[in-house]
């Protein structure tokens, strides 16, 4: 069997989004349909991000390039939408951001308990004492406390933003055998990943993008005024 070819221009579009900042996981799904969704052309898909990250690392001084190595993209999951029926219908409308994740909730339980085997699940709505946290939910698989962030959306999987991100990280640090787990959730398929562990790394490999050219842009418009 002969090996499979991107479609023209896609390895220049993954080379634009790495120097971008974009980490493996934003990449791999700006471009998945761009590959048509066809498993040979997903995994070599996978093998170019994998390959492009690492020769950018190693031309941009981060560190000696290592063997590439395969990412892996956590499985796609399933869970009845039909059970969630009258909390879809509430999320076809025009609301917020905010108003989304709340009302989405009993999905985010839904998930967490019958799906995934977590235990002593806390939404951080019914917490006290500091406001807009990075996550959504504190749990427990056994006696090991997760974090968990929802992003949840009707027709993408949607990343934390790089604030959410950070702040995910600074936790994970401060606190001892906390983990923390990222869920994205394409509600109008029904469909889940859950990114854990070593996975969560597919989020933060991005590269820092300067600031500087932004405050070019802004120095130059007040100059001008």
């Amino acid at each position: 069997m002969s090996k499979a070819i991107l479609p023209d221009g896609l390895t220049e579009k993954i080379e634009n989004l790495i120097e971008k900042g974009m980490s493996s996981i934003e990449t791999y799904d700006l471009l998945i349909d761009d590959a048509a969704f066809h498993m040979d052309l997903e995994d070599q898909l996978i093998k170019s991000i994998t390959s492009i990250r690492g020769k950018g690392a190693y031309q941009n001084n981060i560190g000696k390039k290592s063997p590439d190595r395969k990412i892996n993209i956590p499985e796609r999951k399933k869970f009845n939408i039909n059970e969630h029926e009258d909390t879809a219908g509430q999320l076809n409308r025009v609301i917020t951001e905010k108003q989304f994740q709340n009302i989405s909730e009993p999905i985010a339980f839904d998930i967490l308990e019958n799906h995934e085997g977590f235990k002593q699940v806390e939404s951080v709505n019914d917490a006290s004492g500091f406001h807009n946290p990075p996550f959504d939910f504190l749990a427990f698989r056994g006696k090991t406390p997760y974090l968990i962030k929802f992003k949840m959306a009707l027709n993408s999987f949607n990343p934390p933003d790089e604030i959410e991100k950070r702040r995910l990280k600074e936790l994970r640090e401060s606190v001892d055998e906390l983990k923390v787990a990222i869920i994205q959730v394409r509600i109008n398929t029904g469909e889940y990943r859950m990114f854990s562990n070593n996975d969560i790394n597919l989020f933060f490999d991005g590269r820092k993008v300067s600031i500087l050219p932004v405050v070019g842009w802004i120095e130059s418009r007040i100059n001008n005024f």
